[in-house]
């Protein structure tokens, strides 16, 4: 009996050995907010206004709801690029197609940082502030949304600008 004991125990204590920790550690460790901003090179690929901004041409309405088209974008600034510096400030690249090929390819776009408990994405540059909430940021894309006022003759309206960035790095 003693030997059955003995026997059990060690089948038992082999058993309880042989069972390991079924977590495992993720082998990608989880960036923060900043330094995801860090290591992209950031593309606006879509921009989008809500409500759609109306703008009265000689009687004439005209509505636009694309912010690249509000910004009166050229294709060749369609595909620039911003760079979050780990100093805080911001570098503007022009990508692959230049407006003007005499421009050079970078140049300083001002300063950033994350407010808020890093909820929101502040930007300055030439003195105008833009405050983007962020909706979501991993290291292939950033979305957020700002508001936007449009001041007109008579009267003021809200807009929310919702962007749609890439990382092209």
């Amino acid at each position: 009996m003693k030997k059955s004991l003995i026997v059990l125990l060690t089948l038992g204590a082999l058993y309880l050995s042989a069972c390991k920790d079924e977590t495992t550690e993720d082998p990608t460790p989880t960036l923060s907010r900043s330094e995801l901003l860090i290591a992209g090179n950031w593309q606006m690929t879509s921009g989008t206004i809500v409500p759609p901004i109306k703008i009265d041409l000689f009687g004439q309405v005209i509505t636009i709801s694309d912010f690249m088209e509000f910004m009166d974008s050229e294709p060749c600034e369609k595909d620039d690029l911003i760079i979050f510096n780990t100093n805080g400030s911001i570098t503007n690249d022009e990508g692959l197609t230049k407006c003007d090929p005499t421009d050079p390819q970078t140049t300083a776009g001002g300063n950033w940082a994350l407010v808020e408990g890093d909820a929101k994405l502040r930007m300055i540059e030439d003195g105008d502030t833009t405050m983007i909430t962020i909706q979501e940021l991993s290291a292939k894309a950033m979305k957020g949304s700002t508001l936007f006022l449009n001041e007109g003759d008579t009267s003021t309206t809200s807009h929310t600008i919702n962007f749609t960035f890439e990382n092209k790095k």
